[in-house]
């Protein structure tokens, strides 16, 4: 229905001011605006099938999507991470370990929640379930909660649901106790003193309450490297056999934005994903990213951030709906006292060795830098939390997990402004969302001009019905499908790089990308200066064993040399080349690859590479691929030159690793 009124949301690259909504009424038409969001730029309206199309296509217009009917709760996030059917498998796994489910003490699992109080009077967290008060900003004993963040945080935690119909809003762990320790003030803020204060308290305490874990929903700023007062002190707490679980923070995409307490070693450090219930499994792009400031990897694992249904302060029983990495924390602290109810005698790094090795992986490896590459990284840790995988692991007497969704990922590489690849994904199971997460690994800050990629999602009948293009250093997006063959297309809105795709649908067996193949050189070949050693055998492979080329003595010093790569097909789809190497001084180091079809060398890396060695990878050459493969017959020779040069003295440059790699259709 061309006239119909559709809900959307759209996004811009600017602050929405009314001068910028007057001139998109007059470029597409009257429409109705709802809501305009200081909180984000953008407004939420109503406009027809032909106006949103017209919307989505104006520079300046980031993102259109639909303004979908969302009502999710405690118990989707559950489901989605299998503590559900772990309670179904196993009733009676619920925290409550004294034995009197009308008493609370501190004989059952307990948890410290170091926030901004606690609400007792709400029926999720009445009848004395907060056991312990202690007061860093006001000095009250009785507990209260004047922000109301602590509250949605403890009920995540362990609230009883008594207040919503069926219990739909429980925490993780409903029976067990909660202690809370106020450090924030009304406004959620507060110093780190006194959190560093309060975990010494806690620890202290540990006994009289039997404390068992320690939520940390709160963080500074920056990229800490763990070696501060409260980053120690939680390493401390844990030692003392409290399990730590601590908010990654929300500054993400950029990498390094974990800062403390987040970065501490020992703590359990939570990033944000959405759930089945808010759009399918993709990660929330506020979701603060690892590496630490001393490179370790970091948060440990994500769970569900995004659109949690909680306990609000200050009513008996209301609800209300936040997103954040301080709602996957709780999510995950319930998980450890879930697992503690299974096995008491767990310390607090089996507990984390469990949960983040019985995690589901998703991204790359380490810095996410490496196609093909698997295990903890910085964008995703472990992985997503798998809530009834853990307790499983710990001796939990369950019987099978509950149903969720196929999870693959792609890598790729777009050689330029304009390229695409496209994945076909075969969707034979509609009950779960179809969610797509994109990052571009080579873009460190939270955004950039290039490389900029996007994310395209095309229907079985051809139809665009997705699309995020915004200049973060991560995209995603998500439908509920119908079945069929969907294409999720990666382009390149301006520049070259590497990307990878994780994706979560009920996927049935879609064509694979193609494979990639991968060259050694056949040949070397010094063009300035002299050969001191080395050959194609010593480029094979990152091992310290070099082809050494003297630069001559000009004026300008130059060292040049060029290797050839044999039996690269003419019909390759992608080239990529990855070069390592090193100088023993200073000096412009060029990479160019020769072009048969005009004779030309074409520069594909330029930068100042000097005694330390420096990876290079992905290089790929513009334009037409064959025209970089000799002759005419199916396949040929790549020829790569690698030249430097300084005016500042002589010098030799060192060549460790060069490789190609080609897919073909």
């Amino acid at each position: 229905n061309q006239d119909e009124q559709i809900p959307i949301i759209v996004t811009l690259h600017e602050v929405v001011t009314a001068p910028t909504l007057e001139n998109l009424l007059n470029m597409v038409g009257p429409f109705q605006v709802t809501h305009r969001f200081s909180v984000i730029n953008g407004f939420a309206a109503t406009a027809t099938p032909a106006q949103i199309k017209l919307l989505a296509n104006i520079p300046g217009v980031a993102q259109v999507e639909e303004d979908s009917l969302v009502h999710t709760t405690n118990a989707s996030a559950q489901t989605s991470f299998g503590v559900t059917k772990a309670r179904t498998d196993l009733p009676g796994l619920d925290g409550n370990a004294d034995g009197n489910a009308s008493l609370y003490s501190k004989d059952d699992l307990v948890a410290a929640v170091i926030d901004t109080g606690i609400d007792p009077n709400h029926l999720d967290l009445n009848d004395g379930k907060v056991i312990a008060f202690k007061d860093y900003v006001g000095g009250k004993t009785d507990p209260y909660d004047d922000n109301g963040h602590g509250t949605h945080v403890a009920a995540t935690i362990a609230g009883d649901g008594e207040a919503g119909a069926g219990g739909v809003n429980r925490g993780v762990a409903p029976g067990a106790a909660l202690v809370g320790v106020k450090v924030l003030d009304v406004n959620g803020s507060g110093s780190m003193a006194n959190v560093t204060a309060a975990i010494d308290w806690v620890v202290t305490n540990k006994a009289t309450y039997g404390i068992e874990a320690i939520n940390l929903s709160l963080s500074t700023s920056g990229c800490s490297n763990g070696s501060d007062a409260t980053s120690q002190a939680v390493n401390n707490a844990s030692a003392a056999g409290i399990v730590v679980v601590v908010a990654a923070g929300n500054a993400g995409p950029g990498t390094c934005t974990i800062a403390s307490p987040g970065a501490a070693q020992n703590a359990i450090t939570v990033g944000a994903m959405a759930d089945l219930g808010v759009g399918g499994f993709s990660l929330a792009n506020f979701s603060s990213r690892g590496p630490t400031a001393d490179n370790r990897i970091k948060p440990d694992v994500v769970g569900p951030g995004v659109g949690i249904t909680s306990a609000d302060a200050g009513t008996t029983n209301g609800y209300l709906t936040y997103s954040g990495t301080s709602m996957a924390t709780p999510f995950v602290v319930g998980t450890a006292l879930l697992m503690r109810d299974i096995s008491a005698g767990l310390t607090p790094q089996q507990v984390k060795a469990a949960i983040t090795s019985s995690a589901i992986d998703w991204g790359r490896g380490g810095n996410n830098t490496t196609a093909g590459s698997t295990g903890a990284d910085i964008d995703y840790g472990a992985g997503r939390l798998d809530s009834y995988a853990a307790l499983a692991s710990v001796g939990a007497a369950l019987t099978s997990p509950p149903a969720a969704p196929a999870h693959k990922r792609f890598d790729g590489n777009l050689s330029g402004t304009g390229a695409k690849t496209d994945i076909t994904l075969t969707i034979t199971d509609t009950s779960f969302p179809l969610a797509a997460t994109l990052i571009e690994p080579s873009v460190t800050g939270p955004r950039a001009s290039a490389p900029d990629f996007d994310l395209m999602l095309f229907a079985p009948n051809g139809s665009q019905v997705a699309i995020a293009e915004t200049d973060k250093r991560q995209e995603a997006m998500s439908i509920n499908p119908v079945a069929g063959n969907y294409v999720l297309r990666v382009v390149s809105y301006n520049g070259s790089g590497p990307w990878f795709v994780d994706v979560s649908a009920g996927l049935g067996t879609s064509p694979p990308l193609p494979a990639s193949v991968l060259l050694k050189p056949t040949s070397t070949k010094v063009l300035t200066g002299s050969l001191a050693s080395g050959g194609p055998a010593q480029l094979a492979a990152d091992d310290n064993a070099y082809v050494l080329v003297n630069s001559n003595k000009a004026f300008t010093r130059t060292a040049t040399w060029q290797a050839g790569i044999a039996d690269v097909p003419r019909n390759a789809t992608n080239l990529d080349i990855t070069y390592k190497g090193k100088n023993s001084r200073n000096c412009t180091q060029k990479i160019h690859l020769w072009r048969w079809s005009d004779s030309t060398w074409v520069q594909v890396d330029s930068r100042t590479v000097g005694a330390t060695e420096v990876l290079i990878a992905d290089l790929t050459p513009t334009g037409v691929l064959s025209n970089y493969v000799s002759g005419s017959g199916a396949s040929g020779e790549v020829i790569t030159r690698v030249q430097c040069k300084t005016t500042s003295g002589t010098f030799a440059t060192s060549g460790d690793l060069l490789q190609l790699t080609y897919t073909t259709p």
